[in-house]
């Protein structure tokens, strides 16, 4: 399934996107707010499992105009009920509104297809741009007992908060 916003595609990923997200996940202004720093063959992998696991659901992000990849969203369901956020935006797409548009029509979609209670990301919080965007659409920070510059950030869904308004900033 696509979805389609003003200025990109969230679109389902085939063999074609590889060689795309493993530049973003390899590059270096990318790489600098990673836990792990991606090698070319655990970015591999990790494209294969966005291929094949039924459990992720993963699109890229492909600016409308230009049908250039932009970065890449995921989300995991291996936990019931409870969606674990993977989101990366290519460092030239920073501060232009771009995380906002695509996280926000991603998420909606999201919550609109599955029964979620909850929905998790983990920030480095040296990466101020994905701190705020967290806060802006509605996350906030939970403690976490690891040594890691990473912030858990959650969104609580509740029955009572209708699927479409969620995510309209």
């Amino acid at each position: 399934m696509t979805i389609a916003t003003q200025r990109m595609l969230l679109l389902p990923y085939t063999d074609e996107y590889e060689f795309d997200f493993l530049s973003l996940l390899c590059s270096p202004g990318n790489r600098l707010f990673h836990q792990q720093p991606f090698s070319v063959s655990s970015a591999r992998a990790k494209f294969h499992q966005v291929l094949t696991d039924s459990n992720v659901h993963a699109m890229a992000i492909v600016d409308n105009e230009h049908r250039e990849y932009m970065g890449h969203l995921a989300l995991d369901l291996h936990e019931k009920e409870v969606g674990e956020l993977q989101f990366i935006l290519s460092r030239i797409y920073w501060g232009k509104g771009y995380g906002t548009e695509a996280l926000g029509a991603f998420l909606q979609n999201i919550s609109l297809r599955f029964s979620l209670k909850k929905i998790r990301i983990f920030v480095n919080e040296q990466n101020q741009p994905a701190v705020a965007l967290m806060r802006k659409l509605g996350f906030t920070s939970r403690p976490t007992l690891s040594q890691t510059p990473e912030t858990l950030y959650e969104y609580q869904l509740t029955a009572d908060e209708p699927a479409q308004r969620i995510w309209q900033g």
